[in-house]
């Protein structure tokens, strides 16, 4: 996964978002350690300490590591990767939090012992048994990320798109180097596609076409709500609690679109919550 700087803009759009994620994650928490994985600013991670956890933090980033440095009352602070964590703390967690970031892991993923590219879901695969050999028997591991529409590969269409949002998505489809996200047709100010590709552009276009080219090389959504949970278990893990959400900035972001699925108005979903237990 490459290192790189993260703008303020990425900083400050992750600590909007805190309701939502402490919303989601807190009442899930076991403790007392919880390890909250791709912590950026600390938001959340400081969050949990302020609820009476141990939490420590875990970021590949040297920016975020400097914030999160900053903060203070936080156990523990490591620079390193996801697919790392067995590696960086000796001591079992808890509770492993793990917000945004499994669709880097998706995008980015190395190997922890070779530093070898591994991508797509051999990394999704080898981080969540990493992160269940970093758990106690019995522990919590609680993924927030993009979740894939249902029925996914159905159509959709988009009306309505603007000159910029047009200009964005030919910039977005020159640089996703995932195909079937890049199945989208546009005719006039309309853009037709599957379910799944229709939102991964939507999303992706929320972000802003100066920031493609980071956030068009990525995927956001690896599975429907359901399909997580079959994955995990194969890993030891099982299911106590699923939910989807859609947040409210995204639907004001595209409100000047017109979204549709099968003849009727319709909106993907922007987040899943799956909370997993150590088998």
């Amino acid at each position: 996964m490459p290192t790189v700087a993260l703008e303020p803009r990425y900083f400050d759009r992750m600590g909007t978002s805190l309701g939502d994620k402490a919303r989601m994650v807190l009442p899930h928490l076991r403790g007392p350690r919880v390890l909250d994985v791709g912590a950026g600013g600390g938001e959340l991670t400081e969050a949990i300490a302020g609820a009476g956890f141990r939490a420590s933090a875990l970021d590949a980033a040297p920016d975020a590591i400097a914030r999160l440095n900053g903060l203070g009352g936080l156990h523990e602070v490591r620079q390193g990767y996801a697919e790392q964590v067995p590696l960086l703390f000796s001591e079992p967690f808890d509770t492993i939090v793990v917000s945004a970031l499994m669709h880097e892991v998706y995008s980015y993923g190395t190997s922890p012992e070779t530093e070898a590219p591994v991508l797509g879901y051999d990394a999704v695969s080898l981080t969540l048994t990493r992160f269940r050999e970093s758990l106690r028997d019995g522990g919590r591991l609680i993924i927030r990320d993009g979740v894939m529409p249902d029925r996914p590969l159905e159509p959709a269409t988009v009306d309505g798109l603007s000159p910029m949002d047009i200009e964005a998505f030919h910039d977005y489809l020159r640089r996703s180097p995932h195909p079937l996200l890049r199945a989208l047709h546009l005719s006039g100010r309309s853009l037709t596609g599957t379910r799944h590709a229709i939102a991964e552009f939507l999303f992706t276009l929320t972000w802003g076409i100066e920031t493609f080219p980071r956030e068009a090389l990525e995927r956001y959504q690896l599975f429907t709500l359901a399909r997580y949970s079959d994955d995990a278990a194969d890993r030891g893990f099982d299911l106590v609690h699923s939910e989807s959400v859609t947040q409210r900035g995204y639907v004001d972001a595209l409100s000047h679109l017109d979204v549709t699925s099968g003849g009727r108005p319709w909106f993907p979903a922007t987040n899943g919550l799956w909370v997993f237990e150590k088998r």
